[in-house]
């Protein structure tokens, strides 16, 4: 099922979808060349029409990358798609380009994915800029959980894992910021699902890569340093219409129409009763603060919840 042009002849292909985020570009791939040794490896950037310079500096700097330019915004997860269908990794990595490579991680993940056939994706331990621990696990999204963010002020639609991040755990999903996946895992199951224009592509990978009996693992010993949300903050109304978007299509794939159906009324009366009120608490974009979402957001939301608007993403949005 999956498209690859090529055998593998490497250990890893990281796969960097970027889009207006040069500087923090720059820092990643230098992190990358920096901090990983012992390994056989390549590095694909997709650009995504970037208007800040990017693909410029990855041709000028950083010559051994394999480039992708796109002339619009195909969206991350067509653009790591591109990427995988020609990558030569045994092994692939989807990583930010707000992330920055520590202790020859790479190696680590390697070895991590070496040592356990069964494993199909493994996740890192991520850290904010200021070292803190960032939690990056958690349960597919659940009626429970997704009603406590719109009634009780919760913050994700996969609910966090309250766990111990110093130890290895088999989890249900993993942040998407730092995603390493078996090849042959994706050859059977298929890559990401480009109805996904962004945001949910992991929880829909993991759900069908546990389905299909292999297991996602996060380990404690592979570490990044994670900057958070630097792409997605510029627009912050719009990422939020997109994880909606995102969050209806895969109840929809996974969970059946009769939980489908139990998600749009929840949307629905959570939306709908703060619009009444001109007020949307927290559960907007958490990573951006207590942002008031606009009224015609707000809207726009509602027309989803019940049909009247599509599911579906336009390519080149941004």
């Amino acid at each position: 099922m999956g498209r690859f042009a090529h055998a593998p002849s490497k250990d890893l292909s990281i796969v960097i979808v970027s889009y207006n985020v040069r500087d923090l570009l720059s820092q990643c791939l230098t992190s990358i060349e920096n901090s990983t040794h012992d390994i056989n490896y390549e590095i694909i950037v997709v650009d995504n029409d970037s208007g800040d310079g990017s693909a410029d500096l990855v041709r000028s700097s950083f010559p051994k990358v394999r480039l992708l330019a796109n002339s619009s915004n195909i969206g991350f997860v067509k653009g790591n798609n591109q990427a995988f269908e020609i990558s030569c990794g045994r092994h692939l990595l989807m990583l930010n380009p707000d992330t920055r490579i520590v202790c020859n991680a790479l190696h680590q993940l390697i070895q991590d994915l070496d040592r356990d056939t069964e494993v199909g994706v493994v996740g890192c331990k991520m850290l904010n800029s200021d070292s803190t621990l960032q939690p990056s696990c958690y349960n597919f999204p659940s009626l429970k959980e997704i009603f406590g963010m719109y009634f009780f002020g919760s913050s994700r639609f996969g609910g966090l894992l309250k766990m111990d991040y110093n130890k290895e755990h088999e989890v249900d999903f993993v942040r998407g910021a730092f995603l390493a996946a078996r090849r042959d895992c994706l050859e059977k199951i298929g890559l990401l699902d480009e109805n996904i224009f962004m945001f949910g592509e992991e929880t829909d990978l993991c759900y069908r890569i546990k389905q299909n009996g292999w297991k996602v693992v996060y380990s404690p010993e592979t570490v990044i340093i994670h900057h958070k949300g630097k792409s997605t903050e510029q627009l912050p109304d719009n990422m939020y219409v997109e994880r909606i978007r995102s969050l209806l299509y895969y109840f929809g794939k996974n969970y059946g129409l009769y939980r489908t159906v139990l998600l749009r009324v929840i949307i629905l009366a959570g939306v709908g009763l703060r619009l009444l009120l001109r007020k949307l608490p927290v559960i907007t974009n958490h990573r951006n603060g207590s942002k008031v979402l606009s009224v015609s957001t707000q809207r726009q939301i509602i027309r989803m919840a019940i049909g009247l608007a599509s599911n579906n993403s336009p390519e080149g949005q941004k």
